[in-house]
């Protein structure tokens, strides 16, 4: 089932938008790609670096602040030294965020939960980070920079990305 969870996550946002866009097409409703740029997990036994991966998001704003969205994460390679191997790690988030300006390029700050199926096995726990949208007409550039404080694990990735809204 694990192999085919970023196929069903992608049909999930792309039937869900589509729906969105024929019930409300306001503009208010977004989906969006971004890529891993850098990133680390860390446990207590280990450091590991996250090399590349993507992340598919659908979210609404909810006024002219405040948006919700969900995500799911893809970290592709994971180079563990320790085990010198390759890994894969899983991730689906919930969050709001609480952009710094109404309209145009903006700061935003994001909070969250996510439920991380990596190395460990499952961990789960909050989110928080930062970022940067500059918006052109109804597509927008997205650089963030999340934190996580899991169970077991101390998260940190590095994105950027596009999203379109409809």
């Amino acid at each position: 089932m694990r192999k085919y969870t970023p196929y069903l996550t992608a049909l999930l946002l792309t039937v869900s938008g589509a729906h969105a866009q024929n019930m409300l097409g306001d503009g208010q409703n977004y989906i969006g790609i971004t890529a891993l740029v850098d990133g680390e997990i860390e446990t207590s036994e280990r450091n590991v670096d996250m090399s590349s991966g993507y992340a598919l998001t659908y979210g609404r704003k909810l006024d002219k602040l405040i948006s919700a969205q969900i995500t799911y994460t893809n970290i592709a390679e994971v180079d563990d030294f320790y085990v010198n191997q390759d890994l894969e790690a899983d991730m689906f988030t919930i969050a709001g965020t609480y952009h710094l300006g109404a309209s145009g390029s903006q700061p935003f700050a994001k909070l969250g939960y996510a439920n991380l199926d990596a190395m460990n096995g499952n961990d789960e726990g909050f989110l928080y980070g930062i970022g940067y949208d500059i918006v052109f007409d109804n597509n927008t550039l997205r650089v963030s920079d999340t934190l996580g404080v899991l169970d077991d694990v101390d998260y940190e990735e590095l994105t950027i990305g596009g999203i379109m809204r409809f």
